[in-house]
């Protein structure tokens, strides 16, 4: 009797172990559906940064346009002030090592520094005695350099159509010229990147007008198309 109790009594235990090791083996991944999974995440994680990285890019633009409001509007203030005077965008021959860029002598209107520099474009360097900029004026017809005159603001016909600011990067080897972007010639049609202005927002450039409003461009139409002219006030 004792015997037989024994044997009905490790058959719950047999059966339980036998369960388990039934219940790990359906449970368990095998090395292809794992493979299966991480294919499907990389997958979906090459189909998400693009977006993301556009969304990161998108904000960054939208900083960008902000900071060019401000100077935008220092730019303004200082017109009012100086009876309808453009800013110099230097205040001596270029090159020179005593040129002082027009950024530097708006310390009084722009009152921080910080909108000189554009969220989309790191780097650290400036030239020795001067500060950052990452947006360059309007160099070759507006207003240079002293003793020329300076153009009055109502002189521009069009202001909606004339460029005041871009976002710009430094082209010269020698020295930093982001501040200023020069105007490619009358006759240019090529669409080499020799400018300075630079699309780094997702290809375009945000583009100030005198007229105060912000537009973004493509390099190419600021290089060669059809109001090339009067955006660069030829």
């Amino acid at each position: 009797m004792r015997a037989t109790q024994s044997k009905l009594e490790d058959i719950p235990a047999a059966c339980a172990g036998q369960t388990g090791t039934t219940t790990q083996s359906a449970n368990a991944f095998t090395m292809i559906e794992l493979l299966v999974v991480i294919t499907i995440i990389t997958i979906l994680a090459g189909m998400l940064l693009p977006g993301l990285n556009m969304a990161r890019e998108k904000a960054k633009q939208t900083k960008c346009a902000g900071n060019c409001h401000q100077i935008d509007v220092a730019i303004h203030n200082y017109i009012d002030d100086h009876n309808d005077c453009i800013p110099y965008v230097a205040d001596a021959g270029f090159p020179s090592p005593v040129i002082n860029y027009w950024s530097e002598n708006f310390q009084d209107y722009i009152h921080s520094e910080e909108i000189l520099k554009c969220p989309s474009l790191e780097r650290s360097f400036a030239v020795a005695n001067h500060i950052r900029c990452d947006y360059g004026r309007n160099y070759s017809h507006i207003s240079t350099k002293p003793p020329m005159v300076m153009t009055k603001l109502r002189c521009i016909q069009q202001p909606e159509k004339v460029m005041e600011l871009v976002d710009s990067k430094r082209n010269s080897t020698a020295h930093d010229d982001s501040w200023l972007v020069y105007c490619p010639s009358c006759t240019t049609t090529n669409l080499t990147k020799q400018l300075n202005v630079h699309d780094r927002h997702n290809g375009f450039v945000n583009v100030t007008f005198f007229d105060g409003h912000m537009d973004p461009r493509r390099w190419v139409e600021i290089q060669s198309g059809p109001d090339r002219d009067v955006m660069w006030f030829h």
